[in-house]
C-alpha cells in the first residue's frame, strides 16, 4: 500500500477506534474509582476520569496492527523499519509506565528512571542524533549523540506531561505537533514515523472529542507521556531523514510551547532552591489564568500559538 495512503488509513482508524473505545475506558475508570480529584493545583472542580492515555494507546495499536495486515495482504512494500520499531518500542515502554501510575502513583524518581529505560531502548533500536545541521555545514556529534537522544526523549515527554494542565491544551498542542512533523515526515521520507506520528494524530483528534472543556476524562500521565515520547522519536527521525536541512530545529519549533514551559519550570524552580520535582502553579497556563482569563480562552490561546509555530516549522524544515 502506498505510504501517503498507509498514513490515511492509520489516521482514519486511530480516529475511529479512539471514539469508541475513550467512553468505554472513562465508563471503566468510574467503575475502579480512578478519578482524578479536585485540590491543590488542580484548576478541574470536580474528579474525573483520568485513563484517556489508555484509549489512546489502544487506538494507535489498532490503527498500527490495521495498516501492517493490510500492507502484508495487498503484498506492498512493509512500513517497519529500525525507525518504526524503535518508536512503537520507546511509546509502549513508557506509555506503560504512564499507565502504571495512573493506576498506582508513581514516586517521581520511578517515572523517571522508566521515561529513560524507553528512552535508551529507543537509541539502542537504532534511533539516535548522529548530526546537528548548521548553517555551515554538519556537525558530527560522534559518541554524544546516543547522550544527547536520551536527554532530549526525556525532556520532550516531560514538557508535555508539565503542559497538561488544562482541558483541551495538552491534546491540542501535541495535535498540531503531531500533525506538523507528520507533514514533514512524508516531505522527507521518514518513512519509519509516519505511520506512528498519523495513528497518534487520530487517537488525539479522538480523545479531544472527550476532552474539550469540560472534560469528561483527562489524559493522565499515559497520554501524556506516551505523547511525548512520540513527538520526541519524530523529532529524532526527522533529524536524521535524507534532506533533513532545518528538520531538527522545525521540531524544536514545533514543540516550542511545551519546551518553553518545561525550562522555564526547571530554571523556576532551581532558582527558589527547590527540587525541579517540586510541581508549583507558575505554568504558563496558570499565569494566564492569573491574568484573568478563562480556562477556555488560555486553552485556545496556547493551541493557537502551537498552531501558528507548527506552521513555521513545516515552511522551514521542509
Amino acid at each position: 500500500m502506498e505510504l501517503g495512503r498507509s498514513a490515511l488509513v492509520a489516521f482514519g482508524v486511530a480516529l475511529l477506534v479512539g471514539l469508541v473505545v475513550t467512553p468505554l475506558v472513562r465508563r471503566a475508570a468510574v467503575g475502579a474509582s480512578l478519578l482524578d480529584e479536585p485540590g491543590g493545583r488542580k484548576i478541574h472542580v470536580r474528579a474525573i476520569p483520568r485513563l484517556g492515555g489508555a484509549a489512546m494507546l489502544v487506538a494507535v495499536g489498532a490503527a498500527l496492527a490495521a495498516v501492517l495486515g493490510l500492507s502484508a495482504a495487498l503484498a506492498g512494500s512493509s512500513p517497519v523499519n529500525s525507525a518504526f520499531v524503535a518508536t512503537v518500542v520507546g511509546v509502549v515502554i513508557v506509555g506503560g509506565v504512564g499507565l502504571i501510575d495512573d493506576l498506582r502513583d508513581l514516586p517521581p524518581v520511578a517515572k523517571l528512571g522508566g521515561q529513560i529505560a524507553g528512552a535508551v531502548a529507543v537509541v539502542w533500536l537504532g534511533l539516535s542524533i548522529d548530526s546537528i545541521i548548521v548553517p555551515w555545514g554538519a556537525i558530527d556529534l560522534g559518541p554524544l549523540g546516543p547522550i544527547l537522544t536520551v536527554i532530549w526523549l526525556v525532556a520532550v515527554v516531560n514538557a508535555v506531561n508539565l503542559i497538561d494542565g488544562l482541558d483541551g491544551l495538552a491534546g491540542g498542542v501535541a495535535l498540531i505537533a503531531a500533525a506538523a512533523f507528520a507533514a514533514l515526515a512524508w516531505m522527507l521520507g521518514a518513512t519509519g514515523v509516519l505511520l506512528p506520528l498519523a495513528a497518534g494524530a487520530g487517537a488525539v483528534l479522538a480523545f479531544l472529542a472527550y476532552n474539550r472543556p469540560p472534560a469528561l476524562i483527562i489524559m493522565g500521565d499515559a497520554g501524556s507521556m506516551f505523547l511525548g515520547m512520540l513527538l520526541g522519536c519524530g523529532a529524532v527521525a526527522l533529524g536524521a531523514a535524507p534532506g533533513r536541512h532545518l528538520a531538527l530545529v522545525a521540531a524544536v519549533v514545533a514543540l516550542g510551547v511545551p519546551l518553553f514551559d518545561m525550562t522555564w519550570a526547571v530554571v523556576r524552580r532551581l532558582a527558589a532552591g527547590r527540587s525541579v520535582f517540586a510541581a508549583d502553579s507558575g505554568h504558563i497556563h496558570h499565569r494566564l489564568l492569573h491574568h484573568g482569563l478563562s480556562q477556555t480562552q488560555a486553552a485556545a490561546l496556547l493551541v493557537g500559538v502551537s498552531a501558528l509555530l507548527g506552521l513555521v516549522a513545516v515552511i522551514i524544515g521542509r
